[in-house]
């Protein structure tokens, strides 16, 4: 199990609440995990061309995209304390 602290703005709350009365849930933990649920039964090709089966192909899109990041050029460094001189100047 992984916890997570999260912001909700009011609406956001409110939806959660309602989602967590109407299905006899016993805390907002469970209402959240019912709605990622529920999201996760669409068809997720558009967010995550991986999500649904690791062995599945992916998309011509996604390794488009891919290989477009993957020629982009980077900044060489060391380490991360090089990395961060670099960043922070």
């Amino acid at each position: 199990m992984v916890q997570a602290i999260i912001i909700l703005g009011k609406e956001e709350d409110r939806i959660v609440n309602i989602v967590k009365a109407h299905h006899s849930l016993k805390n907002k933990s469970e209402a959240i995990n019912f709605i990622v649920a529920q999201f996760r039964e669409q068809d997720l090709d558009e967010f995550c061309p991986i999500c649904d089966d690791p062995n599945r192909p992916l998309k011509q899109s996604y390794i488009k995209k891919l290989d477009r990041i993957e020629k982009e050029k980077g900044i060489p460094f060391k380490d991360i304390n090089e990395l961060r001189k670099i960043i922070e100047g």
